[in-house]
């Protein structure tokens, strides 16, 4: 094997391992006996502290300079990125994990025909959920309906993020 293919196969299985565990959250957040704080709290601990070691072993220290220099806007994205993530945690807990994660990341596509009548883009969640509901025939109950409260929470930060 040349050392092209050793790459794309390496590149290949990194591709596969990200996607299986990146596929698999709402499925272990489900199960997990643990509030969705706590949750976010040890995933997104983790995350870090994984993301510096990986830059320490590379020789790369922090930009302690660019850190100060962008620290409100990195503590406001880490705090709707955190938020977002314990809403749509809370929300696998009262609805299906495939529920949740259709109406969280399906949102922008859901809303595209509605986006040129709608005055504002705060109705994108809403209709992803409402959408979702129409498509999957799936009925919103109670439970239902705080997951779905919880889904849309989560995607008015995400996008919130993305702005």
């Amino acid at each position: 094997m040349n050392g092209g293919a050793v790459e794309l196969a390496k590149a290949r299985l990194q591709f596969i391992v990200a996607v299986v565990l990146y596929g698999t959250i709402g499925t272990m957040t489900r199960f997990i006996n643990l509030p969705s704080e706590v949750v976010v709290l040890v995933r997104g601990s983790c995350g870090a502290l994984f993301v510096l070691l990986f830059q320490l072993l590379r020789g790369k220290r922090p930009d302690v300079a660019a850190i100060r220099a962008n620290l409100r806007w990195l503590v406001i994205s880490g705090i709707c990125l955190g938020f977002n993530w314990i809403f749509l945690f809370a929300a696998y807990a009262y609805t299906t994990v495939a529920i949740a994660s259709l109406c969280n990341y399906m949102a922008p596509i859901i809303v595209l025909p509605v986006q040129e009548i709608a005055l504002l883009g705060y109705l994108e969640p809403v209709v992803s959920v409402l959408g979702s509901a129409l498509v999957l025939h799936e009925p919103l109950g109670v439970s239902g309906a705080i997951g779905a409260a919880l889904v849309i929470a989560a995607a008015a930060l995400g996008e919130t993020v993305k702005e």
